[in-house]
């Protein structure tokens, strides 16, 4: 028998999801002001439930279709790589399993306080960045009687 599938009214991507936000008319509100038609976006109906939803996805789409996302990500494992290389080296080889440990375990601590400071570095990042109002974020007129 076989298992029956239900594929109407699924997503393939949750970036399908963003946007196309559904109109609410406030009926309520327009009864104080005849002849006006009033609307409000229903953002939270984006996967992250906030307007933000928008300029995210764009931020990001940008980001790969410029290639800077892999090219940062490459450098970064790149350098990361020549740096522990080196302390290998420096202090250890392939002579003996006593040399291979001698240089492996200084390469294990300097890549923790690598990865210590970066995500420290991360932390910070939000706080010391100024943040714009996004091109992809709607402009909603506002009715001032």
């Amino acid at each position: 028998m076989a298992i029956p599938t239900v594929t109407q009214g699924v997503s393939p991507s949750i970036v399908d999801l963003v946007g196309d936000t559904p109109l609410i008319r406030l009926r309520r509100i327009e009864r104080d002001f005849p002849g006006v038609e009033l609307y409000a976006k229903a953002e939270w109906k984006n996967p992250g439930g906030s307007v933000k939803d928008r300029p995210a996805l764009r931020m990001i789409q940008e980001g790969i279709a410029s290639g800077a996302n892999n090219a940062i990500r490459e450098l970064g494992g790149v350098f990361g790589i020549a740096v522990l290389g080196a302390v290998f080296s420096a202090r250890g080889g392939y002579a003996s399993g006593t040399a291979f440990v001698s240089g492996l375990a200084p390469e294990v601590w300097v890549g923790a306080a690598a990865v210590a400071a970066a995500a420290g570095a991360a932390l910070l990042l939000p706080r010391l960045r100024k943040t714009e109002v996004s091109p992809a974020v709607e402009e909603v007129p506002v009715l001032v009687r």
